[in-house]
């Protein structure tokens, strides 16, 4: 494989897109020590910010796959964590399907957090792994975690001011609520 040379910029976006990875993976990895609420809230400043930065990411191109570190999912924790909260209702692809589908949240997060944590390891390899890396992050986020993203973010803010009651208060940055 021919080594891409990336630019400061393209060094320093996918720097900042791997250090949200590890702030979204840290936050799933420790959601005991979260309220429901507290949770979601978090989830509702951190995935918009995953979402931007994937865009920024650097444009590469690979001739073969590599393959990602195997992850377990959390999906059963975030499911248990969530509770009655864990389901929505959606359209898998808002353009052409007319079918509405009972969608779990806990599916979207943990989707989420398997496709960007398996290739953690590749992007600290520094050489064609982490080529391989960005590849894999651009094309789930065009693919697969990117739609979970999107599909999660309308319900969380739901629940989060509409459901669950959720008030901020500014004066000491904590959310309170369910």
């Amino acid at each position: 494989m021919e080594q891409k040379t990336f630019t400061p910029d393209e060094n320093l976006a996918a720097e900042e897109f791997v250090k949200l990875i590890r702030g979204y993976t840290t936050l799933v990895d420790n959601l005991s020590n979260f309220t429901t609420s507290a949770f979601l809230f978090e989830c509702s400043k951190i995935l918009p910010r995953l979402y931007l930065s994937a865009q920024e990411l650097p444009y590469v191109s690979i001739s073969d796959s590599y393959e990602g570190e195997d992850i377990g999912s959390p999906v059963s924790s975030i499911k248990e964590k969530l509770g009655k909260y864990d389901f929505y209702h959606d359209m898998i692809d808002p353009i052409v399907d007319k079918e509405i589908k009972y969608l779990p949240i806990s599916d979207d997060l943990a989707d989420i957090y398997v496709d960007l944590k398996s290739q953690l390891h590749n992007f600290e390899d520094v050489g064609e792994h982490r080529i391989y890396a960005i590849w894999e992050w651009k094309f789930g986020f065009q693919n697969h975690w990117g739609k979970h993203l999107l599909s999660t973010m309308k319900p969380i803010h739901w629940l989060l001011y509409k459901h669950m009651g959720l008030d901020y208060d500014v004066s000491d940055t904590q959310a309170v609520g369910t």
